[in-house]
């Protein structure tokens, strides 16, 4: 698994129309004690508090947390994943129920006779008080494994999420269900492959009619990334007594993209995302730096793909490799993370691939950099953004950097 590529959940929060001076502030540093490397984004929880994870660091063999942290940035560290409890919570962000409950799924742990004794992952829930229960473990062979994405819950309480690996290890990933108040579990759809799509590590979004949008990082008809694919946008429907999944649109590579990220949703039924790669430009081998894309229904069904923007990344400062989610405020501005790119030299592989960004872009494409990482700021923003509702504080992640070099929280505020 350590090979293949993550993909975070993406969520759509209304945000008040900003300036363009903003100012950026580091609220709070991981020491691995306290956790390190979060991924995914916080959870909005209450007036002054947000809900996270961290895929390593805690008291207990690494395995993350799951912590409490307030807007001037006091953590509490609420559990320390154990292995049988659940390992390396990554990708996936926390969901809030009515009553104050937290869901969310970790990527290893569970079942420890599965995976060679790591376990093939859980899915789990925070009470409020931070006691934590296991509602289902995957057991690889009869239901998947390595479940990364952050999870759907719907007005009956089942709660929806993807694994990245099918049956019996198999390569294509799958659909779950788990009813949260009882752990029972279904899979509701398994996932073929090209030309339908394999790999579903992002989350999904879900509308009034029940109806759950997402997807897959491979896979699709686009014949521009070879056999495997370049990533599909699907839906999948209630239907009788069953679910009935549509390909609504299969990434081409190139200019178009590919490795498509999380989805978010508009009143109007819109679908905003990113993809990790494509776009044509300079990076990953000429495979290009990723996109950032709109998807449109149309009166026949058929939907119509637009991107809004093409990242350059290297030598360019304008970011490179979207991973998180994107938000959208109230005018149609788009707001998110790239884990690498901002021209920054401190941090380098075989060439200045910077510390990531934060970037803007608004309805008609344009890019604005909000903030470029330098590590002592943090640095690999895996994670996108979440807003706090009272304040329009933009709060993020980095899972590097910073003085303990072990991740920090961040805002950007007026």
């Amino acid at each position: 698994m350590s090979g293949k590529k993550f993909v975070q959940v993406l969520v759509l929060i209304g945000l008040a129309s900003w300036a363009q001076a903003q100012t950026f502030k580091i609220i709070h540093q991981f020491d691995h004690a306290n956790g390190s490397y979060a991924q995914g984004s916080l959870t909005y929880s209450a007036a002054g508090t947000f809900m996270g994870m961290t895929s390593h660091g805690g008291v207990a063999a690494n395995n993350g947390t799951i912590f409490r942290l307030t807007t001037t940035g006091h953590e509490t560290v609420l559990h320390n994943f154990s292995g049988k409890d659940g390992a390396y919570p990554y990708l996936g962000s926390l969901i809030k129920d009515a009553a104050g409950n937290f869901y969310g799924t970790t990527w290893y742990g569970g079942d420890l006779s599965c995976e060679g004794g790591e376990g093939c992952g859980t899915v789990f829930k925070v009470d409020p008080s931070g006691n934590e229960t296991v509602l289902h473990n995957f057991e690889a062979q009869n239901d998947g494994q390595f479940p990364l994405s952050t999870l759907v819950l719907d007005p009956s309480g089942n709660l929806y999420g993807t694994t990245s690996s099918g049956f019996g290890y198999g390569p294509n990933g799958l659909i779950f269900a788990v009813n949260s108040t009882t752990g029972a579990e279904s899979v509701i759809y398994q996932f073929g492959g090209a030309p339908d799509g394999s790999y579903p590590e992002a989350g999904m979004v879900r509308d009034s009619s029940g109806n759950l949008y997402g997807t897959t990082a491979f896979g699709g008809s686009g014949a521009g990334c070879g056999a495997d694919g370049c990533g599909t946008v699907f839906e999948l429907s209630p239907s009788g007594n069953g679910w009935k999944e549509t390909i609504l649109y299969s990434f081409q590579g190139g200019n178009d993209g590919e490795l498509p990220e999380a989805l978010i949703r508009d009143a109007a039924g819109n679908l905003y995302g990113a993809t990790n790669v494509g776009g044509g430009s300079s990076c990953y081998n000429g495979a290009g730096c990723g996109t950032v894309f709109k998807l449109s229904p149309n009166s026949n069904g058929s939907w119509t793909e637009t991107v809004l923007y093409r990242f350059t990344g290297f030598p360019g400062n304008d970011g490179a490799y979207p991973y998180g989610q994107l938000v959208q405020d109230e005018a149609g501005n788009l707001y998110g993370t790239t884990y690498l790119g901002g021209g920054s030299n401190a941090c380098q592989g075989v060439i200045p691939n910077g510390c990531g960004t934060v970037f803007k872009i608004d309805s008609t494409g344009k890019e604005t950099i909000l903030h470029k990482f330098r590590l002592t700021d943090g640095a690999y923003p895996y994670a996108g953004l979440t807003l706090d509702p009272s304040t329009s504080t933009l709060y993020g992640i980095t899972a590097s950097g910073g003085g303990p070099g072990q991740g920090v929280v961040f805002t950007i505020s007026r």
